[in-house]
């Protein structure tokens, strides 16, 4: 039996972008895995099974939309770029259980996905760079269905998602996510194993969605947390004050009563502190 998946390489990514004339576009932030190890380590991570439902975003040429579609039951893959349609749609051929939406991923909705659709349970995707930050954050809060999320990102926004209060990329980002899920470093990626190669290095990143809904008190909290980092320069008494026009002393009350110094800027607190905090504002 002839296997469905072609082994990934150079030669084989060169293959099908010179069969369709296709050259990458640095706006979609357009570069393809050409390494089979780092594919087969994605899948692995991913811990599909048989019953799963997978979204991709930024299916590309297909390399890792087939290789997905052999170890789930459906695959629902995003690709905006009308230009690498035909290629995508070459490569899926021998494949019937895969769905491609020729759709902006940033705005996509419950009706792209079909209404009365089984959804998606999984994300698995090399996002395009340049949607990356924005996609996670945005399916985290509006797609409860998918539980998990298995993404190769720039190094720069690995290290946003994974820093620790104190730190130079800890920001309201790396706040957020922590709230919505709980992540972990997979793997660290080269920019060799890419093409074309982009300008910095890769990271494989994963997220296992928290029990919490993102409701009115949630989208709340966040606000909190942005307007602590709008003016990070600042102390957080100050920044919130400015953001959200609640008094300083107020503020700098509840800071008091958690044991927190008025003088306090936003990156060095935990999400902890900006739930306590957020609930002596409030008084929830």
């Amino acid at each position: 039996m002839k296997n469905r998946v072609p082994p990934l390489s150079p030669t084989l990514v060169k293959k099908i972008l010179n069969r369709y004339d296709l050259h990458l576009a640095k706006g979609f932030g357009q570069h393809f895995l050409i390494d089979d190890n780092i594919r087969r380590r994605i899948i692995e991570a991913a811990r599909l099974q048989p019953q799963d439902h997978v979204l991709e975003v930024g299916a590309g040429i297909g390399t890792l939309t087939v290789a997905l579609a052999d170890k789930c039951r459906q695959v629902t893959a995003i690709e905006l770029d009308s230009k690498l349609l035909p290629a995508l749609k070459d490569t899926i051929s021998p494949f019937n259980n895969i769905k491609v939406l020729a759709t902006d991923a940033v705005k996509l909705s419950l009706a792209d996905l079909g209404i009365g659709a089984t959804l998606p349970n999984k994300l698995v995707s090399n996002l395009p760079y340049n949607i990356a930050a924005p996609i996670i954050i945005k399916y985290l809060e509006n797609f409860s269905f998918l539980n998990t999320f298995t993404v190769m990102v720039q190094s720069e926004i690995a290290e946003r998602i994974l820093a620790a209060p104190g730190r130079k990329k800890y920001g309201a980002y790396t706040v957020k996510l922590e709230f919505l899920a709980a992540s972990r470093l997979v793997l660290k990626l080269s920019r060799d194993i890419f093409l074309p190669p982009p300008r910095v290095d890769s990271a494989v990143v994963q997220f296992k969605r928290r029990d919490v809904k993102f409701d009115s008190q949630a989208r709340q909290l966040f606000k909190l947390i942005e307007s602590a980092f709008s003016q990070r320069r600042k102390q957080l008494v100050n920044s919130v004050n400015s953001g959200l026009n609640i008094e300083k002393a107020k503020i700098a009350a509840a800071l008091t009563t958690l044991d927190i110094s008025a003088d306090i800027r936003a990156e060095s607190l935990s999400l902890d502190d900006f739930i306590d905090l957020y609930q002596l504002l409030y008084r929830l």
